[in-house]
């Protein structure tokens, strides 16, 4: 995958957007970094008509690699 840091605008904690600060990919793994201490439950990726084409995470065969909705935060 290829991380922009623009993709942080499309991730959202309890429906709740800009609480992302920085991100990276390494392999198959997306790691986040808060801009503050957060008790989000859940995590989402491209939420409905607030998503922007222009933002995708790719996949190295430049399809876009996933999405997900309220995803349970261990």
């Amino acid at each position: 995958m290829a991380w922009d840091n623009a993709l942080i605008t499309q991730f959202y904690l309890d429906g709740t957007a800009n609480l992302i600060f920085s991100g990276s990919v390494a392999s198959n793994i997306i790691t986040l970094k808060l801009s503050a201490p957060s008790t989000a439950t859940t995590i989402s990726y491209l939420i409905d008509k607030r998503w922007d084409s222009k933002n995708l995470l790719l996949g190295q065969n430049q399809l876009a690699a996933l999405t997900f909705f309220e995803m349970p935060l261990r």
